[in-house]
C-alpha cells in the first residue's frame, strides 16, 4: 500500500461466513477491535470493507507495517 494513500483508498475486504439459512441470524457484521493500525483504518460494517482513514499518515519510516484485529458477529442468538 502506498504511504501517500488518501482518506477513502481500500486496502482490502475481511470476509466471515455464517451457517444460518435465515435473516438476521446469517447476517454479518464486522468492527475494528484492536491493532496497531485500528485508528488508520475504517471497516464497513456490512461488506467488511478496510479503507484509509481520513486524516491517517501512512509513514512507511514510522511504521513498516500495521495489524488490525476485526470481530465478526452474525445477527443470532446463541
Amino acid at each position: 500500500m502506498n504511504e501517500n494513500a488518501t482518506a477513502g483508498t481500500a486496502v482490502g475486504t475481511v470476509v466471515a461466513a455464517d451457517a444460518d439459512e435465515t435473516a438476521p441470524n446469517n447476517t454479518v457484521s464486522y468492527e475494528i477491535t484492536g491493532g496497531t493500525g485500528s485508528s488508520k483504518f475504517d471497516i464497513d460494517a456490512s461488506s467488511g470493507a478496510v479503507t484509509v482513514h481520513t486524516g491517517a499518515v501512512l509513514d512507511r519510516e514510522a511504521a513498516a507495517s500495521y495489524s488490525l484485529e476485526v470481530k465478526a458477529s452474525d445477527g443470532g442468538t446463541p
